[in-house]
């Protein structure tokens, strides 16, 4: 998302990011609120369709300078949907 690198960090979200593919075709971000730690430094959260083991799902995505605020594993690349 222009000149930010965005991450999925599991704390955030419900699934496996070695589960999830995205269809890079379609990629729509959405600003996403409440989906942040009361917390969390930053205020940046986006959503993104994507599908985990087949199953459509809804995944998080933050800046990558924010992510792992709460010991989340980051993960910055994510699989391509074939």
């Amino acid at each position: 998302r222009g000149p930010q690198v965005l991450a999925f960090d599991q704390a955030l979200n419900a699934v496996n990011a070695a589960k999830v593919s995205i269809v890079t075709s379609s990629v729509q971000l959405k600003e996403v609120e409440g989906a942040l730690p009361q917390d969390w430094i930053g205020g940046k959260a986006y959503q993104l369709d994507a599908m985990a083991d087949g199953v459509p799902t809804k995944i998080v995505l933050v800046p990558y300078c924010d992510a792992s605020q709460s010991g989340g594993v980051v993960t910055t690349w994510l699989r391509r949907q074939p």
